[in-house]
């Protein structure tokens, strides 16, 4: 019996990879660090861009945290700081991360509630090229922050802290929602 389940074990391995020794599952989205964690339990997840295009003045004081992905990025450096201008394309986001045997951890919905800008500094002692990579279109992005303004139908957000993920770590296509609540319908799934 004990040589059955080795070698069961052994021909999981060879189809399915490293990847699959831990097992399959789905967690709650993990902060990376205490300052993006009391970022994330500030936010209030029930607000959303087009909340804000209806009623700016009402959401002033809100914290939010969005995801969606980066359409592009505008750099500026000054003798202490590197400034980010972001445009986002906002993605409805169900805030799981999945581990199991594909590659993308994160499956942003399809549909989202339109652009965002947003500018982000920091300090110049991180290394521009990282940055520059890190922060390039067609990367997932995750910004917490508080509504500015509304221009042109773009949402201007403040941005108190930013997360971003390269896009082999995100997929669109696989789960289509919107806000928490409606329904979810699986449109592909996900094998690699």
């Amino acid at each position: 019996m004990r040589t059955i389940i080795i070698l069961l074990s052994l021909l999981c391995f060879a189809i399915m990879g490293c990847e699959s020794l831990p097992l399959a599952h789905t967690k709650v989205y993990q902060p990376s660090s205490n300052w993006e964690e009391a970022e994330l339990k500030s936010s209030d997840f029930n607000i959303f861009p087009d909340d804000i295009r209806g009623n700016i003045e009402g959401y002033k004081n809100a914290k939010v945290a969005w995801a969606g992905i980066i359409k592009d990025t505008q750099y500026h450096e000054t003798a202490s700081n590197i400034q980010l201008g972001f445009i986002v394309e906002h993605h409805y986001f169900d805030w799981v991360q999945d581990q199991s045997v594909q590659r993308a951890k994160f499956f942003l919905s399809p549909n989202g509630e339109g652009k965002i800008s947003a500018v982000w500094s920091i300090k110049k002692n991180a290394l521009s090229a990282e940055i520059q990579e890190a922060s390039k279109a067609g990367n997932m992005i995750v910004m917490y922050g508080t509504p500015h303004h509304v221009e042109n139908g773009i949402v201007y957000l403040s941005i108190s802290y930013v997360r971003t993920f390269p896009s082999y770590l995100f997929r669109t296509d696989v789960m289509d929602y919107g806000r928490p609540g409606e329904p979810v319908e699986l449109i592909n799934v996900p094998l690699k």
